[in-house]
C-alpha cells in the first residue's frame, strides 16, 4: 500500500512503471467534470478510471476485500476517506471464494489500520494488499482506478 498526494505520485513512475499511465492522468481525472461511469486510459483499454458516488459505511461494515489481476487506486474528490488495510497473507476468514472473473474476494477479518485518505491524495492497494473503502459517513465522490499486473494477451 502506498498513499500519497496527488502531486507527489509522479515519483513513483521511476519505482513502479506500471502506474506511469494513471499517474500522467491523474491530474486530468481528478479536475474534469464529475459524471459517473467508467473511462478508458489506456489505448487497449486495460486500465480504467471509475467515477463513483459511493455510500460511506461504518468501520466494522466495510470488509476487507483483495484483487488478484489489478492494482486498486483510489483517489476521493469530495470528502476524506479511511480505507482499512491488513496484508493479505494475514487473513485467516474468507467470506467467499475467489471469483476470477470479478477478481475479488472478500475476507471477515479486522483491518491492521486505518489510513485516512483526503481529496488530493491517492491510495494504491497491490494484489498484496486487503483494502477495506469507504468508511465514514454519508456519500462521496471518488475516482478507483484499475491497473492490470499483467497486460492480458
Amino acid at each position: 500500500m502506498i498513499v500519497t498526494s496527488i502531486n507527489q505520485a509522479a515519483t513513483l513512475k521511476q519505482h513502479y512503471p506500471e502506474l506511469t499511465i494513471a499517474i500522467d492522468h491523474l491530474v486530468e481525472l481528478t479536475t474534469r467534470e464529475f459524471q459517473p461511469g467508467k473511462v478508458t486510459l489506456d489505448p487497449d483499454g486495460y486500465i480504467t478510471a471509475s467515477y463513483e458516488r459511493a455510500a460511506m459505511r461504518p468501520r466494522d461494515k466495510a470488509m476487507l476485500e483483495v484483487h488478484r489481476k489489478y492494482i486498486d487506486i483510489h483517489i476521493p474528490l469530495t470528502d476524506d476517506e479511511s480505507i482499512g488495510w491488513a496484508p493479505l497473507d494475514s487473513l485467516k476468514k474468507p467470506f467467499n471464494q475467489y471469483d476470477d472473473d470479478k477478481d475479488i474476494q472478500f475476507f471477515c477479518d479486522s483491518a491492521h489500520t486505518i489510513v485516512r485518505v483526503r481529496p488530493g491524495d491517492i491510495a494504491i492497494f497491490f494484489p498484496n494488499d486487503a483494502h477495506g473503502p469507504n468508511i465514514g459517513v454519508g456519500f462521496h465522490k471518488k475516482i478507483c482506478i484499475k491497473i492490470p499486473v499483467t497486460t492480458p494477451k
